[in-house]
């Protein structure tokens, strides 16, 4: 390996500083300790890199080494500088650095005869960063270090280790969240795969009866809709946190996206016998939006007034244009809000006091959503209490159209029969047994020829022998997926291969992208809505 002699940097501190250089030193100093500031979200790399740069800066330096591990899972990231020019550190003409930083960094400095530059004065310290942390340097002078470039250099150190471990404790945070993000996303989804059975036999339940459930059923039926209700807001919160909310925009009037969400609140409105006025015009308040996503925002909004709102208290929808934006507010007569607790109020997972009976429930995911998804429409979203016992006000603010061009009120869908156009040949696959039986079940009640499979070895068997125009297929599979499933049956059975409709509680929109690429027809996300299973099961067949 060969060097080059490069100009070294202006040097700052010598045997003999003068007052000028040493303003100069302190100078470099003070960029030294803007470093923990700037340091956080950088690589170890640039880090450790800046450092020894800094340091040459400041000090008569031929050589500065640098390492540490940033984090107990990574390995030592180790930066070699000499002369002005970075240098690989596992050079093995510079071996001797790292076994020199391995040792206990007490002592006299050490003078090395034989380095590539000549003979060096080298010290080292422990930068007391989790253990592993430290800073070899080496000059020609043989003075070196005197008082005051060791106190330079220990200050240095000790500024080092405090950046290092600001930078790793944000890194840790960033962890946490994400694993937080993992978490609560396949949270969800194991939430949903006992959902799915329990909703598809009330669905039966309620086919066999004409359309009527009886009281208990009627029950579990609001139970388990608030639980899958809670559980959506878990997979959206979770989305959302990873960017994963992609907005379908049209051109709407606000009436109608309020009338959505006063449909999805009006559970809980009647049940808490609430009072309800609504001042919105039927048009002149149009926006660009994601329908449902915008439904969502005024829904959470009414759902939250209703839980801290008294039975039959009053809550108030109101809406208006205020120059080019369009403002829509929801206010209830319920217990207000603590000044202290207004600037969190968005935040994720925060409620406000409740009863020990928790009669407000939740789990303070739907105003973190509210937030969020406003300001995924070029919005905002306000509070205002005037304290506890007075109520609360939520605003929300978004940008307003004046295009004629408005989606008009959509009309209601025609109720669907649940019974089949014509019989299919089925295979329902599911390694969960009470929903693959309760989804063969309901459609069997519908008038299809069912057969059940819980593995994908088990459903290829039984493809091949009763040969359906239907595969209903869970993607969650132990040993093969409902991918990989989908994509042995194309194989296998080519053009005779049988509709594939996947049932799942994969709901991402790379979930069903790829479902699409597996040639998998209809994506539905657990719990399923039974008229929407049958739709697709009854789908028209291809020209």
């Amino acid at each position: 390996m060969s060097f080059i002699d490069v100009p070294t940097p202006e040097r700052r501190i010598t045997g003999n500083a003068s007052a000028d250089e040493l303003q100069a030193c302190i100078r470099d100093l003070m960029r030294l300790f803007a470093l923990p500031a700037i340091w956080n979200g950088r690589h170890p790399d640039a880090i450790l890199s800046l450092f020894c740069e800094t340091l040459e800066s400041a000090l008569a330096l031929e050589v500065c080494y640098a390492c540490a591990r940033f984090l107990p899972s990574e390995p030592l990231t180790c930066v070699l500088r000499i002369r002005g020019a970075f240098v690989a550190a596992d050079c093995p003409e510079w071996r001797w650095l790292e076994d020199s930083s391995a040792r206990l960094h007490t002592g006299p400095p050490s003078m090395i005869d034989d380095t590539p530059i000549g003979a060096l004065r080298m010290v080292s310290y422990d930068m007391g960063y989790f253990g592993e942390g430290t800073v070899c340097v080496a000059s020609s002078d043989p003075a070196f270090p005197n008082a005051t470039q060791a106190l330079v250099l220990q200050a240095a150190v000790t500024l080092a280790a405090s950046g290092l471990q600001s930078a790793r404790l944000l890194r840790e945070k960033d962890e946490a969240s994400r694993a937080k993000d993992e978490f609560l996303a396949m949270l969800g989804h194991e939430l949903r795969n006992p959902l799915a059975p329990i909703v598809t036999a009330l669905n039966l339940i309620k086919l066999r009866g004409g359309g009527q459930l009886p009281r208990e059923h009627q029950i579990i039926e609001r139970q388990v809709d608030h639980l899958s209700q809670l559980v959506d807001d878990l997979l959206d919160i979770s989305r959302v946190a990873r960017g994963q909310v992609a907005l379908r925009k049209e051109r709407v009037e606000l009436s109608d996206v309020v009338v959505k969400a006063v449909e999805t609140a009006s559970p809980l409105l009647e049940q808490r016998r609430h009072y309800l006025r609504m001042e919105v015009a039927d048009s002149g308040l149009g926006v660009d939006a994601d329908v449902s996503r915008l439904a969502q925002i005024v829904a959470n909004l009414l759902t939250n007034a209703a839980k801290y709102t008294a039975p039959g208290g009053n809550i108030d929808i109101k809406a208006w244009r205020d120059g080019d934006q369009i403002r829509l507010s929801v206010k209830d007569s319920g217990m207000g809000i603590d000044a202290d607790l207004l600037p969190q109020i968005f935040d994720l997972f925060l409620q406000g006091r409740t009863t020990i009976d928790r009669k407000a429930g939740g789990l303070g995911i739907g105003l973190s959503l509210v937030r969020t998804l406003a300001q995924l429409h070029g919005g905002a979203v306000s509070a205002s209490s005037a304290g506890p016992g007075h109520g609360s006000e939520f605003i929300v603010t978004l940008p307003a159209v004046t295009s004629p061009e408005l989606q008009g009120s959509r009309p209601a869908a025609e109720p669907r029969l649940l019974q089949a156009a014509r019989s299919e040949r089925v295979v329902v696959v599911d390694d969960n047994r009470d929903a693959a039986e309760l989804v063969g079940e309901m459609l069997s009640a519908v008038g299809h020829d069912v057969s059940v499979a819980h593995d994908a070895l088990q459903a290829l068997s039984l493809i091949a022998r009763v040969k359906p125009t239907v595969v209903v297929l869970d993607i969650g599979l132990p040993v093969m997926d409902g991918y990989e499933l989908a994509n042995r049956i194309r194989e296998e059975f080519g053009e005779l291969a049988p509709r594939l409709i996947a049932v799942t509680g994969y709901g991402l929109d790379q979930d069903r992208a790829r479902s699409r690429e597996v040639g998998i027809e209809t994506h539905l996300v657990k719990p399923v809505d039974v008229e929407q299973l049958i739709a697709a099961v009854s789908a028209p067949l291809a020209s």
